[in-house]
C-alpha cells in the first residue's frame, strides 16, 4: 500500500485518489490540493507545482468510470458552483464568465477524453485476464477428470460474473456519455444565452442611435419649415406692395382721364 508523504497515512492513501506532480512525486490529492493552497510547491523536492500539473492516478484494475470522470481541479469546480449559482440565483451570466466556461468546456473535453481511453484499456485488460484463466482452466480439466467439472463450473461462474461486469461497464459508459452529452447541451444553451443578451445589447445601442439621428433629422425639418415660412411670407409682403403700386398706378390714370 501506497504512503502519501504527507499525511503518512495508509487508510488515507487507500481512500483517497493519487495524483502525481510534473516533478514525479505522488500523493493524496486532498493532501497536495491543501497543501500547495498554503505552500505552492513540492513537499518533496520543493519544485513549484500549480494545481493544473495534478495528474490523476489510477491503481485499481477496475476504478469506477464515474469517479474518473468527476476529477476536476478545484478552480473549475468552484467556476462551476459559481455559474451554477448564479443561473439558480437569476442573475445574468456577462463576458467575464467567459473564461470560466472554456475551462470548463476544455476540463469536460480532457476528462472525457481520458474517462474513454482508460475504459478501453481496462476492459482490454479484464478480457486479457479472462482468456489466460480460461486457459488455466482447460489445462486442469485435461490433466484432473473429476476436478474439471468442478473447473468448468467456476469457469460459467466466472465468465457469467465477468459478461455482467461488462454488461454494467457498458450501462454505466452509456450513462457517462448522456452525462456529458447534457453538460455540453448546458455549456451551449449558455453561450447561446450570452450570444442573446450581447446581440440584444447591440440592439439597444443601435435603437439609441437610431433615435439620436431621428431627433436630428426632426430639428432640421423644422429649420426648413420655418425657413420656407419665411420665404413665403416675403413672396406674398412683395406681392402686396407689387399690387399696392399697382392700384395707385391705376388710380393715377383714372384721374387724368377724368380731369382731360
Amino acid at each position: 500500500m501506497y504512503q502519501c508523504p504527507v499525511c503518512m497515512n495508509d487508510e488515507r492513501s487507500r481512500s483517497s485518489p493519487l495524483v502525481s506532480t510534473a516533478c514525479g512525486h505522488v500523493f493524496c490529492h486532498a493532501c497536495i490540493v491543501e497543501w500547495l493552497r498554503a505552500q505552492g510547491t513540492c513537499p518533496c523536492c520543493r519544485e513549484p507545482v500549480q494545481m493544473d500539473d495534478l495528474s490523476p492516478i489510477f491503481l485499481q484494475q477496475q476504478q469506477n468510470a464515474a469517479e474518473r470522470l468527476s476529477f476536476t481541479t478545484p478552480d473549475h469546480a468552484a467556476d462551476l458552483d459559481i455559474l451554477v449559482a448564479k443561473l439558480e440565483g437569476g442573475q445574468p451570466l456577462t463576458e467575464a464568465d467567459l473564461p470560466a466556461l472554456t475551462g470548463l468546456r476544455d476540463s469536460l473535453a480532457s476528462i472525457e477524453m481520458t474517462g474513454v481511453a482508460q475504459a478501453h484499456e481496462d476492459r482490454d485488460k479484464a478480457i486479457r485476464q479472462s482468456v489466460s484463466v480460461q486457459n488455466d482452466m482447460r489445462s486442469l480439466m485435461s490433466s484432473l477428470s473429476d476436478e474439471s467439472k468442478n473447473r468448468l463450473a467456476l469457469l460459467k461462474d466466472h465468465v457469467g460474473l465477468q459478461q455482467s461486469f461488462l454488461d454494467a461497464e457498458k450501462r454505466v459508459f452509456g450513462l457517462e456519455q448522456q452525462l456529458l452529452s447534457e453538460k455540453r447541451d448546458i455549456l451551449l444553451l449558455m453561450k447561446e444565452n450570452l450570444t442573446l443578451r450581447e446581440l440584444a445589447k447591440q440592439a439597444k445601442a443601435e435603437k439609441g442611435e437610431l433615435e439620436e439621428q431621428l431627433r436630428g433629422m426632426t430639428g432640421r425639418l423644422e429649420a426648413a419649415k420655418k425657413e420656407q415660412i419665411g420665404i413665403v411670407t416675403r413672396k406674398l409682403s412683395e406681392l402686396n406692395m407689387v399690387e399696392e403700386r399697382m392700384n395707385a398706378l391705376i388710380n393715377r390714370l383714372g384721374s387724368r382721364d377724368g380731369s382731360s
